[in-house]
């Protein structure tokens, strides 16, 4: 569901790249956190579109962008990450909009490997604050 105002709310809320503190040191960007922004979608809907919910937005610069599409597995466990550390994900929230249980998504990144160095202990402590928030 599109909602160009939500967007521009959010941006204009999070003027700085939210993602590039998370994977400067893993992907070695320099980025620090000053260049301009645009608005990610951490995951698309079950049927391919985007949803605009607090839950599901990210500010990003272009390179920290272009990284999430280049990197998918990698750019979701940093999107979560993120917005597990600002207390902004709902796993309902996400559940509605995209049919996703992303719980257990991490949980089969965690356990078939294959990532980028460091975001397999990323998604592990990503997934031991959202479990630990759900009890």
């Amino acid at each position: 569901m599109k909602n160009i105002e939500l967007r521009r709310d959010y941006a204009s809320s999070n003027p700085r790249c939210e993602l590039c503190p998370t994977i400067n040191k893993l992907v070695g960007f320099r980025c620090n956190g000053e260049r301009g922004v645009e608005c990610h979608h951490c995951l698309a809907s079950g049927t391919g579109g985007r949803w605009d919910v607090v839950a599901n937005l990210l500010c990003v610069c272009e390179p920290a962008h272009r990284f999430c599409h280049e990197h998918p597995k990698e750019g979701r466990i940093a999107s979560l990450a993120v917005k597990v550390k600002k207390h902004e994900f709902d796993e309902q929230v996400i559940f509605e909009a995209s049919g996703q249980h992303l719980i257990g998504w991490l949980e089969n990144q965690v356990e078939n490997g294959g990532l980028l160095e460091g975001f397999c202990l990323l998604a592990r402590d990503t997934l031991a604050v959202m479990k630990g928030s759900l009890e």
